[in-house]
């Protein structure tokens, strides 16, 4: 009989919905308690597989950080099609008069086609612990939410 850490992640997460092995199968961290409950801690990993290519957000986060309207910058990925897109998260300075789409062009020119992001998010505060760590795992969530609801946009348009 195997134990509790011999499951694997698909094993652990099977019975769930598609979404959450969507987000947590790749380089998941879980635990089971003694009464057999399930706690999902997060990711093993911040690395981005995009099209085969590994990306690491502390690089994508520099190179936005550097803007000098920027204040603060966070990268995820977001699942599509077996893949992964990379979304960054912005804070900008008080009265900073940048666009998203200025800041994606400024990325452009210092970093290579796969790491650029797909979608960057411009917003008045990143959330943060009470330590000042940037919470992830809640710009991953709203990261999946954006794509789910323009979907069915994107399907309409198309």
């Amino acid at each position: 009989m195997r134990g509790v850490d011999d499951v694997t992640a698909a094993e652990l997460l099977d019975g769930l919905p598609s979404r959450v092995h969507e987000v947590y199968a790749p380089f998941v961290r879980a635990r089971v308690n003694g009464e057999g409950h399930l706690y999902i801690a997060g990711r093993t990993k911040e690395l981005i597989i995009r099209s085969g290519f590994n990306v690491y957000p502390a690089e994508v986060e520099a190179v936005l950080n550097a803007h000098n309207q920027v204040v603060q910058s966070a990268v995820v990925g977001r699942p599509v099609d077996g893949n992964e897109e990379v979304v960054a998260f912005v804070q900008l300075l008080p009265g900073a008069n940048i666009s998203a789409e200025d800041l994606k062009s400024y990325a452009a020119q210092q970093l290579t086609s796969y790491k650029r992001p797909t979608e960057l998010i411009v917003l008045d505060a990143l959330p943060a612990a009470s330590t000042g760590k940037i919470l992830k795992h809640k710009l991953r969530e709203m990261a999946i939410d954006r794509a789910g609801a323009n979907a069915p946009a994107a399907a309409a348009a198309g």
